[in-house]
């Protein structure tokens, strides 16, 4: 008979050992002895056959094509669960057998499964039942066994998270754990965590900590230079505050914390505005100043006398090469990244004038006894504490009413009104975080520069942040630009801005927040 052999171990870290070769070298003499004539070997090495894995199997793959091919009359294995875990593979077998030479599946301790009798198919379907079963059973119990750890505040036993250093369990000689799985503090990689949250509170961007960070010379914990996703999720990690999470639920750990609850609190908040100031067109990192700022004036309504005008459809930013040059330009969509309606499309407009007159205008506030105003409000350290500690007791005073109604104590009516009450005054809480959040890019303006000398040699994530300290948002009414060049002739701003462009100011309405 022509026998193909299949081989295949679920986890073989580093791939070390040597249990694919101890089950082909078993096969080989199994055939052998039954004087069948093997056609092929095939094997998956550190490849799971459960339901839960989604990593291919090219072993099996290539054993299944031979058998399409008519190659192959039986497949031998060690045992069932090395070939199948799975009921819906073994029903694709089952159907090949009815159009192939395959007639059955053996086993080198002797068990022969024939795919041309019902008792035979029968067999072979149980056989790969218990071994989803027992499979199943596996994963319950590991996961039971990682739920007792993390309630203990023990750490799982997988990947160290950066700033500590993983201690493994002792066990003894009967495989009892002794003494768990311990975090201690890596002082040189929690020196880094440190830097980067100060730098960020100190109003640096992610992308700036970054290019701070990899200036200096700090490195990941594989030795790699920092990305900004590396670095989000390392400074997102409850594991800084000595927490263990698991299925959503966090636990005291029993490590220490490197970071205090508070600053922890504070770089979330930074972090979650870089996200939401980022527009949903755009990937990785920020190329246009007024994305989510900056709206088309065609969509909108003009405003009475006196009154400013309605805004309409967002402005998006978009790249078109001129030249063999690239030109930004914000421009009013007509349909959306999902094909869906959203603007007139009638304005669009080249991004540099734009933003340089958003910039100079903001720069001109900065300038007037306005600044030290805004200064003094990034600088409210206590009211951040205490917004924080307000939206923890507004979480919790949630999670009070959502018990109360599944306790019966609140009617669902109730329960509706009471959480509009509270939602809202988070929404407050986090209007006013969000602020402060923002003004904080002030205090980061280094001792001894101008305001406008710090602008200049500022990342644009930080210049970000001082717009939206005080634009609520600028408007782009349609129109052409005719003779107008601007900046004009002469002026200081041409002096600063370097160059001029066809473009009218007067079409651009700018909507402030104070």
């Amino acid at each position: 008979m022509r026998c193909a052999i299949y081989a295949r171990i679920s986890k073989n870290h580093g791939h070390v050992s040597e249990n694919v070769e101890i089950q082909r070298a078993e096969c080989e003499e199994y055939a052998a002895a039954e004087g069948w004539d093997v056609v092929g070997i095939f094997e998956d090495d550190d490849i799971s056959a459960s339901k839960y894995s989604t990593k291919p199997r090219p072993g099996y793959n290539a054993l299944m094509e031979s058998v399409r091919a008519g190659a192959v009359d039986v497949v031998l294995v060690t045992e069932m669960p090395r070939l199948y875990r799975r009921l819906e593979e073994l029903l694709d077998l089952l159907y090949l057998a009815q159009t192939t030479p395959l007639r059955k599946i053996e086993t080198t301790k002797g068990t022969g499964y024939s795919l041309s009798t019902a008792e035979g198919i029968h067999n072979a379907v149980a056989a790969v039942n218990g071994a989803m079963l027992e499979s199943a059973q596996k994963s319950e119990r590991v996961k039971r066994k990682h739920g007792a750890l993390a309630k203990q505040g023990h750490p799982s036993g997988g990947g160290r998270p950066y700033g500590y250093d993983a201690i493994r369990a002792v066990k003894d000689r009967q495989n009892r754990t002794v003494e768990p799985n311990r975090l201690v503090v890596n002082e040189a990689e929690a020196a880094v965590i440190c830097e980067a949250m100060r730098l960020l509170l100190e109003g640096r961007s992610l992308h700036g900590t970054v290019r701070v960070l990899n200036a200096r010379g700090r490195r990941t914990m594989t030795g790699r230079t920092w990305t900004t996703i590396a670095l989000r999720d390392v400074l997102t990690n409850k594991a800084l505050l000595g927490i263990r999470s698991y299925n959503g639920v966090d636990y005291p750990g029993t490590w220490p914390a490197i970071v205090s609850t508070e600053d922890f609190d504070r770089v979330q908040l930074i972090l979650k505005a870089e996200q939401r100031q980022r527009g949903n067109h755009l990937r990785g990192r920020r190329s246009y100043l007024l994305t989510g700022l900056i709206f088309c004036g065609a969509c909108g309504q003009p405003g009475a006398e006196g009154e400013p005008s309605t805004p309409g459809a967002a402005l998006v930013g978009h790249g078109h090469h001129v030249n063999g040059q690239l030109e930004r330009r914000y421009y009013c969509a007509k349909v959306d990244t999902a094909g869906q309606p959203w603007g007139c499309g009638r304005v669009g407009r080249i991004a540099e004038p734009i933003e340089a007159l958003v910039s100079e205008a903001v720069l001109d506030v900065l300038d007037s006894p306005r600044m030290a105003e805004l200064i003094g409000e990034a600088a409210q350290d206590s009211e951040v504490a205490e917004l924080l500690a307000g939206r923890e007791a507004q979480k919790l005073k949630l999670g009070d009413l959502i018990d109360d109604y599944a306790s019966g104590l609140l009617s669902r009516e109730e329960l509706a009104r009471a959480k509009g009450v509270v939602e809202a005054a988070m929404d407050r809480n986090r209007a006013r975080l969000d602020k402060l959040q923002s003004g904080r890019a002030l205090a980061a303006v280094p001792v001894g520069q101008s305001i406008r000398q710090a602008w200049a040699a500022a990342d644009l994530e930080w210049r970000r942040a001082l717009v939206e300290l005080l634009v609520e948002r600028v408007i782009v009414h349609p129109g052409r630009p005719g003779g107008h060049r601007w900046p004009a002739d002469g002026s200081e701003l041409l002096k600063r801005v370097g160059r001029q462009w066809h473009f009218d100011p007067n079409k651009v309405e700018i909507h402030w927040k104070v």
